[in-house]
This record gives structure tokens, sequence and C-alpha cells, in this order.
């Protein structure tokens, strides 16, 4: 019973998160409007997450394990490793561009570093499969590396400091983290290159990421990877 009733309090939240970054955006939407709005105590929404950044995470991962469900019937990580991580990522990315609001939240959510453990999963299994000396460790290093220099292109872009197309940004995050697990770079640019194509004649799938305030969530209470 106490179980039910927290997986019920945590998509509750998970819930009112998306309507509220939905309808008032990512620097308007605060934890104690959440909680309001999921008829729950401030402090208990704290709990569950430690901020709306950590929500904001959530959400995405969650979005991911959507999307790659959707994704793994045009292209299954068999058929090349390290292209369907490569697919997969753009594909994610073109699916949240389709909507300015739901953009604008995934630079937003992920300004603050993060670290995905189940995609970094992928990728230890992807570098062995590969041939690749490579520990957990190091797999982990690469993506607080990479995500730490996705964070920061994406601020100094937004601030002017840079000029830097959205998918330069992509390219130079996969080449800053598969180059220091050991891949060679010219292949990566080359498997990058082959993504982009591949990856034209995949439909958008039109995976909402977001909620608008009438339609049902479409949270998953347990974010994974197939």
């Amino acid at each position: 019973m106490a179980y039910e009733k927290s997986r019920e309090t945590k998509e509750n939240l998970i819930h009112a998160a998306k309507k509220a970054f939905y309808n008032n955006g990512f620097d308007k939407t605060t934890m104690r409007m959440i909680a309001r709005d999921a008829d729950v105590p401030g402090s208990l929404a704290y709990y569950y997450f430690e901020g709306k950044h950590a929500l904001a995470h959530y959400i995405l991962d969650e979005y991911f394990y959507r999307v790659s469900k959707m994704f793994n019937r045009y292209y299954n990580s068999e058929t090349d490793y390290f292209m369907y991580l490569l697919l997969l990522l753009r594909l994610v990315y073109r699916e949240i561009s389709q909507n300015p609001k739901e953009l604008d939240f995934y630079y937003k959510g992920y300004e603050k570093v993060c670290c995905d453990p189940k995609f970094d999963k992928h990728v230890f299994l992807c570098a062995k499969k590969m041939g690749l000396n490579v520990t957990e460790k190091k797999v982990q290093m690469a993506s607080i590396m990479s995500n730490a220099a996705w964070s920061e292109m994406v601020v100094s872009k937004r601030k002017g400091l840079i000029d830097i197309e959205d998918p330069e940004i992509r390219d130079n995050v996969d080449l800053l983290r598969w180059s220091y697990l050991g891949v060679d770079q010219a292949f990566i640019l080359e498997k990058i290159e082959e993504a982009y194509k591949l990856l034209a004649d995949i439909p958008v799938m039109h995976v909402p990421l977001l909620e608008d305030p009438d339609k049902k969530s479409t949270c998953e209470y347990v974010p994974t990877y197939k």
C-alpha cells in the first residue's frame, strides 16, 4: 500500500511538471508550483526530486525510453551498435525540435550537467563490442566531459559567445565522447555523416515530450532503455 502511494505521488509530480513546463516554460516553473498542482506538500516533492532540473532529467530520460521503443522498429542495435547510438541521439533531437516549447525545455533542462547511467551502459557495451579497451569508470568520465561540453556550448550559444549550429554541438559532443574512448576521429565523423543520411529515411514520429494541459499523461514510472 505504501509503495503504491509513493508511486502515485511520484507520477502526480511528473504529470504536473510536464503541464507546468509546457504552460509556463522552464524558467518560470518552480518546484512549489509543481507540488501545488500535484497536490503534494512542497517538502515531500523534494523527497522525490532535488529540484526542477532533476525532474527535467527524469522526464527527458523517460522520453528517451519512449522514442527508443519506436526507433527500434526502424533500426536495431544489432545492425551496428555505434550507428544505433548516433542515430538515436539525433532522432530524439529531431523529435523534440518539432515543438519550440519542448526544444526550449530540452536545452534548459540540460544546462545543468547530468549523467545517465542507462545510456552510459549502452556506450560501455558498444565500446566493448568495438574492441575498445575501456572500463565503466572511463565511460563515466567520457559522459561527464561530453555532457559538460554540451552544456557549455549551449549556454555560450545562447549568450552569443559562439556562433555554432545545433547539429554542430551534437556532433562535437559525440566526437569528444568517442575519441576519448579511443575511436579514431575520422571514423567518428564518417559515421556521423552516415547517420544523418540514414535519419532522413526515418519518418518524424511526433512523440510528445511535455503535456498539453488537456492531454493525458504519457509518463512511464521507471525510465529504461531497450
